[in-house]
């Protein structure tokens, strides 16, 4: 009876234990300020594949020493066809962090380029654009070309 009374209380220390680790971490993982990246600079430049891909190199500067790149939001808007990316920052929040600019220099392919029709097209990370062409329509055709 002894023993089972003390496996019993390790078990109840065990299951506190891992609650309380669980609370920190989840505590920890939303601890942070989101904000925006201010963007100095975007270029973009088509990849030798077929279809082509299209890579988006953003230069800018972060506000201060503990503020990171986040999450890349990419989207298209409906009335022009501008393709629409929020470069986001994240920032630990009670943290006192030294006021210098930090520059940054990022890239990443552009979502939603298979298909597109030959012509250009308008990039706009926060804000600032930046224009490609597809001298061809940018999808395989199922057309077999030898016939």
């Amino acid at each position: 009876m002894k023993k089972l009374l003390i496996v019993l209380g390790v078990l109840i220390i065990a299951i506190i234990v891992i609650v309380i680790l669980k609370k920190n971490k989840k505590e920890e993982m939303t601890n942070f300020a989101i904000g925006e990246a201010s963007v100095t600079s975007v270029s973009t430049s088509l990849q030798e594949s077929f279809p082509m891909g299209v890579r988006v190199s953003v230069s800018g500067d972060l506000p201060d020493a503990c503020t990171e790149l986040g999450d890349i939001v990419q989207s298209r808007d409906g009335k022009d066809g501008d393709f629409v990316v929020n470069l986001q920052t994240k920032r630990p929040l009670d943290i006192q962090c030294a006021q210098v600019l930090s520059a940054f220099d990022t890239s990443f392919i552009l979502e939603g380029t298979d298909g597109l029709l030959k012509g250009d097209y308008n990039v706009v990370v926060n804000g600032v654009s930046s224009t490609f062409t597809f001298e061809v329509d940018n999808f395989v055709s199922n057309e077999d070309t030898l016939k």
